[in-house]
């Protein structure tokens, strides 16, 4: 969880094909990314209808891709990220340095 103020910026953490936007369930309103070799990242709680992206839409790494919200299961504003290898979850951390 990135915690963030209602309305920042969320970017791709790298570049990629957009596979999913959905709003429901925990995360809410979500963008699901395919970065290929089986890597794939979600972003979680925007704020609703805030994707500026389509499904089958290439984004460049740190190109916008909607806004933080509280939709879903949160109790305050941030960003949910999650990293998936080979379609399951890992750390996200061990990509940052």
């Amino acid at each position: 969880d990135v915690l963030a103020p209602a309305g920042s910026p969320i970017v791709a953490v790298g570049a990629g094909t957009v596979v999913q936007i959905d709003y429901g369930g925990g995360w809410g309103q979500y963008v699901k990314i395919d970065h290929g070799q089986g890597v794939q990242t979600l972003y979680a709680h925007m704020i609703a209808g805030s994707p500026v992206v389509v499904p089958g839409q290439f984004v460049d790494a740190g190109q916008l891709i909607g806004y933080v919200g509280s939709t879903g299961y949160a109790t305050t504003t941030h960003c949910h990220l999650e990293v998936y290898v080979g379609g399951g979850r890992v750390d996200p951390l061990q990509f940052f340095a």
